[in-house]
């Protein structure tokens, strides 16, 4: 489902639903539930951390064009959560 609220339109990325939405664990817990909700997470990222990896997914939520893309773009970021929660993991046990 393709989301615009604005009154005058949506310009620049399209927006799209993610179903089911990705939660995020931390201490900010939060859910993404939109692909522009996903994309300003990784800005929001990379503007603390350098990571190659969030720059390719931030390219392909922004990207996104069509319900396929949007569900493949949702798939990389929940697979970069997902890395990234297992990184945070392995460093906290060390």
């Amino acid at each position: 489902m393709e989301l615009c609220d604005q009154p005058d339109g949506c310009f620049g990325m399209t927006d799209f639903a993610i179903d089911p939405p990705i939660r995020i664990l931390g201490p900010r817990g939060t859910f993404v539930r939109s692909t522009d909700q996903a994309a300003a997470f990784m800005r929001e990222h990379m503007l603390q951390h350098i990571d190659g990896d969030a720059t390719e997914v931030l390219r392909r939520l922004e990207d996104v064009r069509s319900a396929q893309e949007a569900q493949n773009a949702a798939q990389a970021f929940r697979d970069w959560i997902a890395s990234g929660m297992r990184s945070e993991t392995s460093r906290a046990s060390e």
